[in-house]
């Protein structure tokens, strides 16, 4: 069966545009990628290439055996292997032990962070990691397949976005990193074309597995650079990275939504200072710009040391919301069990027995009563009226009787007899009735025609004419 490259959706014979994505059939590989129709470790056929960084290619890929479309990454890190695909599928890592040792510590660091981040499968804001595996030469992750816009496309479209919108939209990404730094990782690429916006929420794509690999090797530096959003301990190759490292990152891509500009290069805030994002128009508060501004230190100890203080600092700015004026507890009526109205207590001698009980400043009542009060969107309903007291007693309500409920008396064959023998004397009367008014109309034509001039018997003829007719017909 023939599938679609770039959505691997299956196709009939002689189709020459997917009619799911759209796009034409045909499509060109670079030499470099895996083409089309390779399947991997016996199970997964590849399509085309969703995507490259500096350390993998991201191929849209179907699960032959589960029949799903799933995304697949391979580890080909630039500079150190080379292939091509028409001739063979191998990587090649070159001829020096230097960069087979790179190439070779990078692997199984790429497969380590796999199992571990298949371990945070079910974290909300990460695309999750189902198969990883070793072939041709490399290493692949097999992640779920995510259908939507990035939010570099999103920004592309509008520009760029409100702080509530931007804040709303980044929480699940800093959760989710900092549940990746509880494990001793830290991504180093978050940016607008890491987070990818679906149906089923905001996830973080594109895990860095080059952290340390190439460490002390000039030519890292380029695979991880991305202006703008790279701090500066990434540009040095002993430099100290660590949470603040994405911090940096989170906070400049929430600088690039507000804004709608990339920030200025870390390397060129040397010499030229960053504007903060309300000197470029960016409706926001005094206080959480500081805490973004913070965030996007030159110097790491300047800035947040994990995602949990940044997320801390960012909701100490939340406005927070007025305590609304104490509503009237109704304090209850006291109960009069038949006693006379001079040993009745009165009320102003109960409150001055009990204070408390006409007061509403306990606080934990207080805390009882306005902790939900935002989702509350109905007033307490009002009290009953008191029933009317006659001579100085609580009216006592009458009780309620049961009323007895008739039980049908079942259905016997005696009944059964009677209502038989109802039908049947009620027909017999009907016939009776009818006979009667047969010989009744024969009768009266008889007295009608009686004293005919010519014809003597003619009123006798008539009815027995009338009943000769009559009764064939009823019967």
């Amino acid at each position: 069966m023939d599938y679609c490259s770039h959505c691997l959706t299956p196709l009939e014979t002689g189709m020459r545009f997917c009619p799911v994505c759209g796009q034409s059939v045909q499509y060109r590989c670079p030499e470099h990628h895996l083409q089309p129709g390779t399947v991997l470790n016996g199970r997964f056929l590849l399509g085309a290439a969703l995507g490259e960084g500096g350390f993998g290619i991201t191929y849209a890929a179907r699960d032959l055996r589960l029949d799903t479309v799933v995304a697949i990454k391979e580890f080909y890190p630039k500079g150190f292997v080379n292939r091509n695909s028409t001739v063979k599928v191998t990587v090649n890592t070159g001829a020096g032990e230097k960069e087979r040792s790179f190439f070779e510590t990078g692997k199984s660091k790429f497969m380590n962070e796999a199992q571990i981040l298949a371990k945070l499968a079910r974290e909300p804001g990460i695309v999750q990691v189902r198969d990883f595996f070793e072939s041709n030469n490399t290493a692949y992750i097999v992640m779920e397949y995510l259908r939507g816009q990035t939010l570099r496309d999103v920004l592309k479209q509008r520009t760029k976005l409100s702080w509530g919108e931007t804040y709303n939209l980044m929480r699940p990404v800093m959760d989710a990193l900092a549940k990746v730094h509880e494990l001793g990782l830290i991504h180093r690429d978050v940016s607008p074309d890491n987070i990818m916006l679906t149906q089923n929420g905001v996830k973080l794509l594109d895990f860095g597995a080059a952290r340390d690999v190439f460490a002390g090797d000039e030519r890292s530096l380029t695979v991880m650079m991305k202006p703008g959003y790279t701090p500066e301990e990434q540009y040095s190759k002993r430099g100290h990275q660590g949470p603040w490292t994405d911090v940096y990152a989170v906070c400049a891509t929430l600088y690039r939504c507000i804004t709608g500009k990339t920030p200025l290069d870390v390397i060129s805030r040397h010499t030229e200072a960053l504007k903060p994002p309300s000197a470029l128009g960016a409706v926001i508060d005094p206080a959480v710009e500081n805490v973004l501004m913070k965030g996007m230190e030159i110097l790491p100890d300047n800035r947040f040391a994990s995602m949990g203080a940044l997320v801390q600092a960012f909701e100490a700015c939340r406005p927070v919301r007025p305590m609304p004026a104490p509503r009237p507890v109704p304090v209850p009526q006291p109960l009069k069990k038949d006693l006379p109205p001079e040993e009745s207590p009165r009320m102003d001698e109960m409150i001055q027995a009990d204070p408390t009980a006409a007061t509403v400043g306990d606080p934990m009542l207080q805390q009882m009563w306005f902790e939900n009060d935002e989702t509350r969107a109905t007033p307490a309903p009002e009290q009953p009226e008191p029933l009317p007291v006659q001579d100085d007693r609580t009216v006592r309500e009458p009780a309620i009787r049961p009323v007895p409920i008739p039980v049908p008396r079942p259905y016997t064959n005696d009944d059964l007899h009677r209502e038989a023998m109802r039908k049947k004397y009620f027909t017999r009367a009907v016939i009776c009735f009818v006979f009667a008014v047969i010989a009744l109309v024969g009768f009266a034509i008889y007295c009608v025609n009686a004293f005919s001039p010519t014809m003597p018997n003619a009123g006798l003829i008539s009815g027995i004419d009338w009943v000769s007719v009559s009764v064939p017909f009823l019967l």
